[in-house]
Formats: structure tokens, C-alpha cells, sequence
């Protein structure tokens, strides 16, 4: 009984690794989309003159 106990082990192991990969490239792909619209977006900001980053919180008058 032990024997198969490690053996589905492994192959549960294995199934669940199987399952995982299409996960991860979807993943990756959002990610690279998300990546893709900020720049776009920085771009267009940019293009418009504003600068980046927080607002003072003083003003220096």
C-alpha cells in the first residue's frame, strides 16, 4: 500500500503541475497587458505636458 501511495503521489504532483502551467501563462499575459496600458497611459500624460508622481503638500508662497 505504500508503493501506491507514492505513486499517486507523484502523479498527483504531476497533474496538479500540469494544471498550474495554463494558469501562469495567463498570468504572465495579464501582466504583460496591465505593463502595456500604463506605459501607453504615461505616454499620453506625457504627450500632454504633466509630469509625474504625488502633488506637493505645501505650497512655497
Amino acid at each position: 500500500t505504500n508503493s501506491t501511495i507514492f505513486i499517486f503521489q507523484k502523479l498527483s504532483k504531476k497533474v496538479l503541475f500540469a494544471q498550474e502551467e495554463p494558469c501562469r501563462s495567463g498570468i504572465e499575459m495579464e501582466c504583460e497587458l496591465i505593463v502595456e496600458r500604463t506605459r501607453a497611459g504615461l505616454e499620453v500624460v506625457r504627450s500632454k505636458g504633466r509630469i509625474g508622481g504625488r502633488r506637493p503638500k505645501l505650497n512655497h508662497r
